[in-house]
This record gives structure tokens, sequence and C-alpha cells, in this order.
């Protein structure tokens, strides 16, 4: 799955991102523990970030330290995040 950090700005537009792209067995998702439940369930999920900020590096530290762990201890679980690419002339 891969999430665009392009348009959001905070939880609230992460939590409208992440609902449209997959049905979660728990319904709606609108916090961090029950992300983290459902990314259990779905542990052979892929998970990529692209276009993150700087700032949202920041905003969003503890989810990206929350994933990082998950994929350390959930052996079929990928994530993975990258930074907006910028054209240098």
């Amino acid at each position: 799955m891969r999430i665009d950090f392009s348009n959001i700005g905070d939880y609230e537009d992460f939590y409208s991102e992440i609902a449209g792209k997959q049905e979660w067995a728990g319904g709606f998702i609108n916090d961090l523990k029950t992300f983290m439940e459902e990314i259990k369930k779905n542990e052979h999920l892929q998970l990529e970030f692209i276009n993150m900020s700087v700032g949202q590096l920041e905003d969003f530290e503890e989810l990206l330290e929350m994933l990082d762990d998950l994929s350390s201890e959930l052996s079929n679980f990928v994530f993975t995040y990258r930074l907006e690419q910028f054209d240098s002339e």
C-alpha cells in the first residue's frame, strides 16, 4: 500500500487517506493504537510512504517509529518511507 503524503497535513488527513486505500477489519481507523492493531492483523502488508517533507518526519515521528519497530517485529511486514524529491537545476 502506497501512501502519498503530498496532501497529508495532520493525522486526520492520514487516517482519511488510509481509509480509502483498504478495507480494515476493525472498521474506520482514527488513532495510532487502532492502526497498529490493524497492521498486526495484516502482517503481509507492504506499506510505503512517499513524498514526505522534513516537517512531516517530525510531525509523524511517533508513527514512523512505531511502524519501524513493527517491521522488525513482524517478519512479513515491510515498511519504507521516502522524502519528496526536488528537481535540481
